[in-house]
């Protein structure tokens, strides 16, 4: 997720919110919606799909946190 709390999914902008900013999401994709959910695999929001593009290739940046550091 993005500092500003939102997402490019199959060319739809997703805004989540600032409070998940900068996490680890999952987005799971069907024919009418995008699901995303969080690290813990709560669901966060549930949008309308408005894009047809398929999901061609997986492209996915971000920071990684070292979750046994002390």
């Amino acid at each position: 997720m993005s500092a500003r709390g939102s997402i490019m999914v199959i060319g739809q902008k997703l805004q989540v919110g600032l409070r998940h900013a900068g996490r680890i999401v999952t987005i799971e994709i069907n024919d009418r919606t995008l699901r995303v959910l969080d690290e813990r695999d709560e669901p966060i929001t549930v949008v309308s799909r408005t894009s047809t593009t398929d999901l061609k290739r997986h492209k996915a940046y971000g920071h990684s946190r070292n979750r046994n550091a002390g």
